[in-house]
C-alpha cells in the first residue's frame, strides 16, 4: 500500500492487524515519551486517496473507521503518558450527551500520529477552527482541547502555533478558575470521574508549562506563582477504574 492511498474496510476493524505509524519516524518529542508498536488499520477494501480528504479541510467527512481507529489509538499511546482526559468510556459517554467536538477533534488529532495516513491535517484544522470561534464555551473541556491541540503542534515542531493554544489553555482555566478546589465539585455534576478529571487536567497543564519554559526556555512559567489549592491526582490504576479514594478530594 503507498503513502498516498487508505485502505478502509467496511467491517469493523480488526485491531490485531492495525497498522500504526512511528513517530520516530517524524519528530522526536520529549512530550510523547513510549514506545511504539507497529499494527491499527485492517484489512481494506475501499481506497480513499490522503491528498483527497486534506484538500477538503474540515469539511470533509471522515470515515468513521478512520476516525475510530485515532481515537482507539489516543487511548492507547497517548492516554498513558497524559491521563487527564476522561477515560475511554467515560469520554464517549460525555461526547454522546455533550457533544464538545473540539475535544473529540483533539483527541483524534493526536491520535492520527500513529495511524498510518490517517487526515492529520483535517484533524488539527478542526480542533482549532473550533476552538478559536466566539461560539467556543470557555469550561474545562476547552482547557483539555487545548492542551493537547499545543501537545500534539510541539511534537510537530510548530512552537509558536504550539504556544499560543498553550496559552489559551492557561488563559481559559485561570478565568473559570480551575485552579481552585472550588471548581471541581462546581462543575463535575456529582462526578467522581469527571472530578478526577479536572484536577488531572489543571495540574498536567501546570507541568506542560513547566516543560515549555524549561525545554524551549520561550515561556514564562506563568503558573508557577499561581496559588492552588487543588488536590493532587489520585493513583491512576484507580482513575482508569473510576475509583477515586475520597482522600483525595
Amino acid at each position: 500500500m503507498s503513502d498516498s492511498t487508505l485502505r478502509i474496510e467496511q467491517s469493523q476493524l480488526a485491531m490485531s492487524d492495525v497498522s500504526i505509524k512511528h513517530h520516530s519516524e517524524d519528530v522526536l518529542c520529549p512530550l510523547f515519551s513510549l514506545e511504539i508498536d507497529t499494527g491499527l488499520l485492517g484489512g481494506i477494501s475501499t481506497l480513499v486517496d490522503k491528498n483527497t480528504i486534506h484538500s477538503l479541510g474540515t469539511t470533509c467527512m471522515i470515515p468513521k473507521d478512520i476516525k475510530n481507529a485515532c481515537f482507539d489509538a489516543f487511548f492507547r499511546y497517548i492516554h498513558p503518558a497524559h491521563p487527564f482526559v476522561l477515560p475511554k468510556a467515560n469520554l464517549l459517554n460525555i461526547l454522546e450527551t455533550q457533544s464538545p467536538p473540539y475535544l473529540e477533534a483533539a483527541v483524534c488529532y493526536l491520535g492520527s500520529f500513529y495511524v498510518k495516513s490517517a487526515p492529520q491535517t483535517t484533524f488539527l484544522d478542526k480542533a482549532t477552527s473550533l476552538l478559536s470561534t466566539s461560539s467556543c464555551p470557555k469550561n474545562g473541556f476547552a482547557v483539555q482541547a487545548s492542551l493537547l491541540v499545543a501537545i500534539g503542534l510541539d511534537c510537530n515542531a510548530d512552537l509558536k502555533r504550539s504556544l499560543h493554544f498553550l496559552t489559551r489553555a492557561e488563559d481559559i482555566a485561570l478565568e473559570i478558575g480551575m485552579h481552585q478546589k472550588e471548581f471541581v465539585n462546581m462543575n463535575s455534576h456529582g462526578s467522581t470521574i469527571l472530578q478526577e478529571s479536572w484536577r488531572r487536567t489543571w495540574w498536567e497543564l501546570y507541568v506542560i508549562s513547566g516543560m515549555f519554559a524549561g525545554i524551549h526556555q520561550q515561556d514564562t512559567f506563568r503558573l508557577h506563582g499561581v496559588f492552588s489549592d487543588t488536590m493532587l491526582p489520585c493513583e491512576e490504576e484507580d482513575y482508569l477504574i473510576n475509583v477515586c479514594s475520597h482522600l483525595y478530594f
